[in-house]
C-alpha cells in the first residue's frame, strides 16, 4: 500500500537522474499487456532526448527496466516504478494511472493526485474482547494492529452455591443465587469490557495520526457498537459510518462495505467544501475561483486550499527559467520576463505547485464538481 510516507522518502531522493515509470496493466483494460510495447517505445524516445554522460546511464537503467519487463506479471491495476543507480522501488497499485515514462529527478505527480484522491481512513471492528485495526487507502485494506481483553479476575470472589438449608426449597433458591452470582459475574464482565473499549480510544487516536487517516468506520454487531460509541467519549466524532460486519470479517469484504461508507462521506464532504468556496467567492471572502485566478493566488503562496474537479486539465507553459505557470497564450512569464517556456499539463503542474507554495489540495468528484464546473472548475480558499 502506497503510502504519503513513501511518497516523502522519494521526495528526499539525492541520487542523480532517475526513470520514472507509470503503467496502466488493468487487464479489464488492457488484456493484450500492450503496456510492455508502449513502455519499449517510450524508452526509445526518451533515449533520443538524452545527451552527454546521462545517457550511458540512462541505457543501463532502461536495460534493467526491460529485463525486468520479461518477467513481470501485474499484481494490480497499475505499476509505478523509479529506477536509478543502485535503486529499483516498485510499487504496484489498485488504482488506475497514465502511462508515462519521465528522466530526471522522480516525476511524482501522478502519486500526489491519487493520494489526495484516495486519502487513509481507519477502520475498526469491535465484539466485547477483541478489536481488529485496518487501513483502507488506495482501495486497499492492511490490518494494522489488534487489541483483546485480558480479564482479571484476581479480586473476584465467586461464590459457589451452597448446599439448601430447605430441600422442599432448594430448586428455587439455588436458581435464584445461581442468577444473581451469574449477572454480578456478567456485570464485572461488562465493566472490564468497557474499560478494555475506552483504553482503545487512546490507540484509536495514535493509529489515526501515524496513518493519517481522515476518520474511521466503526464495524461489529449493532448492540456492541452502540455500547463502544458510548465508552469513546470525544473521540467518537471521528467515527464517519458504520458497518455491521462480523470481527472476523474477511478483509475484501472489509474493504468492499467500508468504501461505500467512504465514499458517501467523502461525497457530503465535499459538496460542503464547494457550497463554501462558491459562497465566499462570491463576496471575495478570501476565496476566488477560475484557473488563471487560481494559479496567481497558489504561485503568490496566498493559497490555502485548492479545490479542484478530479477530471479538470489544461494546457499550461511552465517558464524554464522560474518554473512560473501561466497561460499558454502569453508569450513571455509574467513573474521573470524571460521567453522561454515549455507545454505542461494541468494535471502534471498543479500538486508540484501545491506542495511547494505550502497549501492543500481537494480534488471533487461528481455531483459536487458540477457546481463547480461553470467556474472552471477549480477555485481556492485564501490565507490572505
Amino acid at each position: 500500500m502506497f503510502s504519503r510516507r513513501d511518497l516523502e522518502k522519494l521526495l528526499e531522493t539525492q541520487a542523480g537522474p532517475m526513470l520514472s515509470v507509470y503503467l496502466n496493466t488493468d487487464p479489464a483494460q488492457d488484456p493484450k499487456g500492450s503496456y510492455r510495447i508502449w513502455l519499449k517505445d517510450a524508452l526509445k524516445a526518451l533515449e533520443g532526448k538524452i545527451e552527454g554522460a546521462d545517457q550511458k546511464r540512462f541505457r543501463e537503467i532502461a536495460d534493467r527496466v526491460q529485463a525486468h519487463m520479461r518477467e513481470f506479471r501485474p499484481q494490480g491495476k497499475s505499476w509505478v516504478a523509479f529506477i536509478g543507480n543502485g535503486s529499483f522501488e516498485e510499487y504496484d497499485l489498485r488504482v488506475l494511472v497514465e502511462n508515462e515514462a519521465q528522466w530526471g529527478r522522480p516525476e511524482l505527480a501522478q502519486l500526489e493526485w491519487l493520494l489526495e484522491e484516495y486519502r487513509p481512513y481507519g477502520v475498526v471492528l469491535a465484539d466485547s474482547e477483541k478489536l481488529r485495526f485496518h487501513v483502507v487507502a488506495m482501495n486497499e485494506i492492511r490490518e494494522v494492529d489488534d487489541r483483546a481483553l485480558e480479564l482479571d479476575t484476581s479480586e473476584w470472589k465467586r461464590k459457589e452455591l451452597a448446599p439448601p438449608s430447605q430441600p422442599r426449597l432448594a430448586g428455587v433458591r439455588g436458581s435464584a443465587r445461581g442468577g444473581n452470582e451469574r449477572d454480578a459475574y456478567a456485570e464485572r464482565v461488562k465493566v472490564q469490557t468497557e474499560k478494555f473499549w475506552k483504553e482503545a480510544s487512546g490507540v484509536l487516536r495514535r493509529l489515526k495520526e501515524l496513518h493519517q487517516a481522515e476518520g474511521l468506520v466503526l464495524g461489529g454487531s449493532k448492540a456492541v457498537r452502540e455500547r463502544f460509541v458510548q465508552t469513546l467519549g470525544s473521540e467518537a466524532n471521528r467515527i464517519i459510518g458504520q458497518i455491521s460486519l462480523p470481527l472476523e470479517a474477511a478483509p475484501a469484504e472489509i474493504l468492499t462495505e467500508s468504501v461505500q461508507v467512504i465514499q458517501t462521506h467523502e461525497r457530503e464532504r465535499e459538496k460542503q467544501i464547494v457550497e463554501e468556496l462558491l459562497r465566499r467567492a462570491s463576496t471575495s471572502d478570501r476565496a476566488g475561483v477560475g484557473l488563471l485566478a487560481t494559479l496567481k493566488v497558489l504561485q503568490e503562496g496566498r493559497a490555502e486550499r485548492v479545490v479542484v474537479n478530479r477530471r479538470l486539465d489544461a494546457v499550461l507553459s511552465e517558464c524554464a527559467a522560474c518554473s512560473y505557470a501561466f497561460d499558454k497564450g502569453e508569450e513571455k512569464c509574467p513573474n521573470c520576463a524571460s521567453p522561454q517556456a515549455k507545454r505542461a499539463s494541468l494535471r502534471g503542474l498543479l500538486p508540484v505547485l501545491v506542495r511547494r507554495h505550502g497549501a492543500q489540495l481537494e480534488i471533487i468528484r461528481r455531483p459536487a464538481a458540477e457546481a463547480l464546473a461553470p467556474h472552471g472548475g477549480i477555485g481556492a480558499f485564501w490565507r490572505y
